[in-house]
Formats: C-alpha cells, structure tokens, sequence
C-alpha cells in the first residue's frame, strides 16, 4: 500500500509514500476525495496495479516502477 492511515482524536493524516522512491506526502483528512485531489494538484498520479491503487510522486516514478515488473506484469495482464 502507498497510502497509511494515523488515527488521532482531532483528525487523521494520511502518509502517501511513492512505492518507488523515498518521495512523501502528508495530507491532514480522512476524505478521500480530498487526498485524491491534493495528490493530483501535487503532482501525483494514481494507477491501479495488479489488484491494488498505488500512488506515485511523478510519471518517471510509475514508468520506473512499471519497468521494473517487467514481463510478470506483461503477463498477468
């Protein structure tokens, strides 16, 4: 998961780490319309992989990640 959730009485935030590089983002809601949109107005992008919503930093980052699954991904899909 790129997205981790920290309970607290006044709010949550949310820990959006880019499964590719060290890249973080932290986002004070539990809304998930908000999160979207301030990841997208950040730069991020959400892309739907191998059964899950992963979140990364830049198009470089989700290219990278993508080469890196190679032919397993190719293949699964």
């Amino acid at each position: 998961m790129s997205r981790y959730i920290e309970y607290s009485t006044a709010e949550s935030t949310i820990y959006c780490d880019c499964p590719n590089c060290v890249n973080q983002t932290f986002i004070n809601s539990s809304f998930f319309d908000i999160i979207d949109y301030e990841l997208q107005k950040e730069g991020w992008i959400k892309q739907y992989i191998d059964g899950e919503w992963l979140d990364f930093c830049c198009e470089d980052c989700l290219n990278d990640f993508m080469d890196e699954l190679g032919s397993d991904y190719n293949d699964k899909n």
